[in-house]
């Protein structure tokens, strides 16, 4: 028989995954795509928060903004300009950059980011 041995699934280094109950199978994720798509998922909470933000200020669905943004952690300042195009296109903005925001302060992922926008006129 076979019972005298056993097989392990190790994981390598640099790798999240998890092997299943009867270790016949395993699953994988790369950690990079995981980081890029976790900061993707930031990025797109960003702009949900920016598209209330518009609401709230009675913007027009047409109008461009300026947003300016602040928040002490690095991977989330990595999410936004990683994905700059992206939340552009889709609040409008004609500029998206980091500065002195006192106001609107909300969290994405446990991190605190504050944040506001101007019409351009």
């Amino acid at each position: 028989g076979s019972e005298l041995c056993e097989t392990r699934l190790e994981m390598k280094a640099g790798v999240v995954g998890k092997a299943f109950a009867d270790n016949r199978a395993i699953v994988t994720l790369d950690t990079n795509v995981t980081e890029e798509l976790r900061r993707e998922g930031m990025a797109r909470d960003f702009v949900r928060l920016v598209q209330n933000l518009r609401k709230e200020k009675d913007f027009n669905v047409s109008d461009r903004i300026e947003l300016v943004y602040s928040t002490d952690n690095a991977e989330l300042v990595k999410a936004i300009e990683d994905n700059k195009n992206y939340v552009a296109e889709q609040v409008l903005a004609v500029k998206v950059e980091t500065g002195q925001v006192s106001d609107n302060t909300s969290d994405i992922e446990g991190v605190k980011i504050s944040y506001d926008a101007k019409q351009v006129a």
